[in-house]
């Protein structure tokens, strides 16, 4: 009898050990360890992200309650606890526009990119605003001086952004010099000028350019206009197309460049069904 119970047990054992060969398999990790990895059947739990009772796993790691706290903690001292008080426009664009604030900083995100690369130079924005464009423009090591003439906006700029490296100056820049600027960037801004000032505008623009100096303006398409808020139809008192813009621009810079923009994508497309524009100039032309 009792022969009978033992090899009922070895027989039971064995089964048990031959199902676990056969549902588990082994795979080696980049770090060398060796994890158990289902071989078949349902998606476990964990690669699921689900938690299991005290067990939360995260791919191939297990993670505890006091591990997983352990790491989050690691994160916030590395994030810091600065807080941030922003301005008015900010704020209104994060609370209740916060798509068309994607759409802002991706216009400044592209005059960034067209900044040089391998040199740190001098950067003018006309018409900066509360300065979170300028952060972008400052981002990679730049030196940029922000000007506008909204006294406000400024007064956020310099408490919300200001440092060595970023610098907020209230103006009504139109024929005034500032220094000698490798880059001026100017989003959004052309459209509120009137077009009796045009002139005015790109020779504010000159004066502040060395001779092999970039340009970089950005402004929504004419085209666009039907499709504007009413905010925008407001504000926006001279519109301009792609041909009108980069024809501006060719009269005072010998290379010009035009871009379309739609949401938060550039692109070189057909230039009516265009949201956005940006044209980019180099190269003083000799008077």
């Amino acid at each position: 009898m009792a022969d009978r119970s033992s090899s009922n047990v070895e027989r039971r054992t064995s089964n048990v050990e031959r199902q676990t060969s056969n549902s588990v398999r082994y795979a080696r990790t980049e770090s060398g360890r060796r994890l158990a990895r289902p071989a078949s059947g349902p998606t476990p739990a964990r690669a699921r992200g689900r938690s299991n009772g005290q067990l939360r796993t995260l791919g191939a790691i297990v993670l505890t309650p006091s591990s997983a706290t352990s790491a989050w903690e690691t994160v916030r001292q590395i994030v810091g606890d600065d807080e941030l008080t922003i301005g008015p426009f900010l704020a209104g664009q994060l609370v209740n526009q916060p798509r068309h604030l994607l759409f802002v900083l991706s216009r400044y995100k592209f005059a960034a990119r067209l900044l040089p690369a391998l040199e740190k130079v001098d950067v003018l924005e006309l018409g900066c605003g509360e300065g979170f464009g300028a952060l972008l423009l400052a981002e990679s090591g730049h030196r940029v001086l922000g000007v506008d003439a909204d006294t406000a906006a400024i007064e956020v700029a310099q408490r919300t952004f200001a440092k060595p490296s970023l610098r907020f100056q209230a103006a009504d820049f139109l024929g005034q010099r500032f220094g000698e600027f490798k880059a001026v960037v100017s989003l959004d801004v052309i459209e509120h000028i009137p077009a009796e000032l045009e002139d005015a505008y790109f020779s504010t623009i000159l004066a502040n350019l060395p001779d092999d100096g970039l340009c970089i303006i950005g402004t929504p398409n004419d085209y666009a206009s039907p499709y504007a808020s009413p905010q925008s139809q407001a504000g926006h008192i001279n519109l301009y197309t792609a041909e009108r813009l980069a024809a501006a621009m060719g009269r005072y810079l010998q290379n010009t460049f035009v871009f379309g923009m739609n949401d938060e994508v550039v692109h070189t497309g057909f230039y009516p069904m265009c949201h956005y524009l940006f044209v980019v100039g180099a190269g003083k032309r000799r008077s």
